[in-house]
């Protein structure tokens, strides 16, 4: 009986695989057996699974703007363009009291207030103002840090330098990390400031 044409075709196509495979495993083979003859390190890279981060963040604004709500922007995104989300500002907002080049967080709330009113800017998470008026390490300026006892020009644009290369502080005693903060600093300032 002879076998079909298309089955000959198959077992031959399988073959070659077979045969493919048997000659890629016996180079690899070879190359290892020389390898370790010359006394060269072998390194086996695997790969690795990444963690994932979100591209986008949402925002609250509020105040005077043409649209208050809560927008989606990407990460890396600033004040100025939540406005822009938020259908730009009225023309009563007061842009001067809010730092429009402030990096957004997931989460924020920001108030653009009218000329005159306060409570301008990143309010904390639950929504208000503290009693206090604290300041906010993760969105003040140079000029505000320089307010605070103990923080004079240089260690003012410390903070803010280091804000700027590794994101915002997670916690007050993140201060710590900045160059010229000491704890003693930290103990002078730590119940006027805050992180929203």
């Amino acid at each position: 009986m002879e076998m079909p044409s298309w089955l000959s075709t198959k077992l031959v196509l399988q073959a070659a695989l077979v045969l493919a495979f048997a000659a890629t495993l016996s180079g690899g083979i070879f190359l290892l057996v020389r390898m370790a003859n010359t006394g060269q390190s072998i390194e086996l890279i695997l790969p690795t699974a990444t963690a994932t981060s979100s591209t986008t963040l949402k925002a609250y604004i509020t105040g005077e703007v043409r649209n208050p709500g809560v927008y989606e922007l990407d990460t890396f995104d600033r004040v100025a363009e939540l406005v822009q989300a938020a259908g730009g500002a009225t023309i009563d907002a007061n842009l001067d009291a809010v730092n429009l080049a402030t990096r957004l967080q997931d989460e924020d709330h920001w108030h653009i207030p009218r000329v005159g009113e306060a409570g301008a800017g990143n309010l904390c998470s639950n929504g208000s103002a503290t009693e206090e008026a604290r300041l906010n390490i993760n969105t003040a300026t140079k000029e505000q840090f320089v307010t605070l006892p103990g923080i004079g020009d240089v260690r003012a644009q410390a903070i803010v330098a280091y804000r700027d290369t590794n994101g915002p502080f997670g916690r007050i005693e993140d201060l710590l990390k900045v160059s010229g903060i000491g704890s003693g600093t930290l103990d002078g300032i730590r119940d006027l400031i805050e992180v929203c």
